[in-house]
């Protein structure tokens, strides 16, 4: 005789699969449409953010320009020809930008209007698995970001290409100068143009978020320019030193106007950042919304309630995203790139949320369904009585249990379901057996003893895999002695133990 024994019965995964897939399905129709339109009005204003953005930019582009043909003429004819190509240069530099900025309002127009459509593709077809739309959106933006990234590197290589360009000319008009006069007045007035073209791109750098697009960049450029102001200065006691003052200046220029033009590209290149970030939480918040129910023919889920939380707890990581994309200026590029991990990271969690939430619903109904059908066998082998049956704390996502008499016998038995969450996405069930009492069966109890083990080896099936059932030590000749299982207002009155979703340390695979 032993009166205690234990065994676990778990759904396969196969059967885990299933239910993940029928969660994908099962979203609230209603709600899902709410959430996607809530998605498209948020994807219109950010496109309209964006269009601000760039025109800002475009705005302060033109403003350059104009600065740059207020600066009137040549202090020595000598220079003029200098200062039209410091000039020109700039004006260059400013129509690539600009062409570059009409690009990418254009593009970012044409990022808004694919997103708006893989929007309207998944309102058709929301019937379809959530998790199937959700990776369809995801794949527009991850499409339009390795577009982007592309671009940016397109730019890189035409500006490095460009600079070199800008040399030579430089080179060219120097060589022009320097044949007219080759006096140090003239190679200090040289200097000087350098450093007055300088102090307009520096000054127009300054409006944008130097340290956030392009850190340490600024202050590079502002290094350069002290040495050459320096170089400049001591020039009124060392005349001879206007060589080595032009080439510090024209150094301090071209280090400006190149890093001018990448703070002008990396601007263009956070302001689609922050767009796909924006779409990235924007996604992550309307499945999370459209998730909140699943509409089963039998049921509705409450996936918060049955994933004990876990989907508040992941609207509230979205909300902290949200609420730092309000203020987004200070976030650098890095900083957007790990919004947008965390958003997906939220939407994949979210998937495994509603799965969860099924999964632990349909645990729920296997003890149910597998505490009757022991009662059962239990009265046709011990003629076994249900005396109470329920779950814990009445919670239908705790443990459950029965106890079960035979008046005539005094055998008396309790079963104990408790649910036990794995990192798999499961929900299985720890069974355990208390034979509390076997009345007249005592003189043979080993009889009895095989009989009880036999109804409960037979738990396995469609969808389920059972382990072996085993004694638990110190029972093995004696019944068991928790006879508080049978108090049912206690039973009643406790704090259910529940399933939460248990996750997968970085790097392991999702459940799918």
């Amino acid at each position: 005789m032993s009166g205690r024994k234990e065994t676990y019965v778990s759904m396969t995964t196969w059967e885990r699969d299933r239910l993940y897939q029928e969660a994908a399905r099962a979203n609230d129709l209603a709600s899902a449409n709410r959430a996607l339109a809530d998605l498209a009005r948020a994807n219109d204003e950010a496109l309209e953010e964006s269009r601000h953005r760039y025109d800002l930019v475009a705005d302060r582009i033109r403003a350059l320009d104009a600065a740059v043909t207020a600066t009137g003429t040549a202090a020595r004819k000598e220079t003029a020809a200098l200062r039209a190509q410091l000039q020109e240069e700039i004006r260059s530099a400013n129509r690539r930008l600009q062409e570059a900025t009409a690009h990418s309002r254009a593009q970012m127009q044409a990022m808004g209007q694919s997103f708006d459509r893989a929007i309207r593709e998944t309102r058709q077809d929301v019937a379809d698995a959530m998790a199937a739309n959700n990776r369809r959106i995801e794949a527009a933006i991850d499409a339009s970001s390795a577009a982007i990234r592309n671009e940016m590197t397109d730019m890189e290589d035409e500006l490095h290409a460009e600079m070199s360009a800008v040399e030579g000319r430089l080179d060219g008009v120097q060589a022009t100068v320097q044949g007219l006069s080759g006096s140090n007045d003239t190679l200090l007035d040289m200097a000087r143009e350098y450093a007055e073209m300088t102090g307009l791109l520096t000054a127009d750098a300054a409006q944008y978020r130097c340290e956030v697009l392009l850190p340490g960049g600024m202050k590079e450029v502002e290094n350069a320019v002290a040495q050459a102001r320096s170089q400049m200065d001591l020039c009124a006691k060392a005349p001879t030193n206007a060589p080595v003052a032009r080439d510090y200046a024209r150094q301090a220029f071209e280090r400006a106007l190149d890093f001018h033009q990448r703070l002008l590209q990396a601007e263009q290149a956070w302001q689609m950042d922050l767009r796909l970030t924006r779409q990235s939480v924007d996604t992550a918040r309307a499945q999370l919304e459209a998730s909140r129910v699943l509409t089963l023919p039998e049921c509705e889920v409450d996936v918060d309630r049955w994933s004990c939380g876990d989907l508040e707890r992941l609207s509230g990581l979205l909300t902290g995203l949200e609420n730092t994309l309000r203020k987004p200026d200070g976030l650098s590029a890095a900083d957007l790139a790990g919004i947008r991990d965390a958003a997906v990271q939220t939407s994949r969690e979210t998937d495994e949320a509603a799965g969860f939430a099924l999964v632990a619903v349909t645990s729920s109904q296997d003890r149910a369904d597998t505490a009757a059908d022991l009662a059962r066998q239990l009265w046709e082998t011990f003629s076994l009585r249900v005396e109470s049956h329920g779950y814990q704390g009445d919670d239908q996502r705790g443990a459950h249990r029965i106890h079960l008499k035979n008046p005539a016998t005094g055998f008396e038995m309790v079963i104990t379901q408790t649910p036990q969450a794995d990192g798999e996405g499961r929900v299985g069930n720890r069974l355990e057996s208390d034979i509390l009492c076997y009345g007249l069966y005592e003189h043979n109890a080993a009889e009895a003893d095989a009989l009880a083990r036999r109804v409960l080896e037979t738990l396995s099936g469609d969808g389920l895999e059972q382990s072996q059932v085993t004694t638990v030590p110190g029972y093995e000749r004696r019944e068991s002695d928790r006879t508080q299982l049978t108090e049912r207002e206690t039973w009643d009155r406790e704090a259910p133990v529940l399933p939460k979703p248990v996750r997968r340390k970085e790097g392991e695979t999702a459940v799918r």
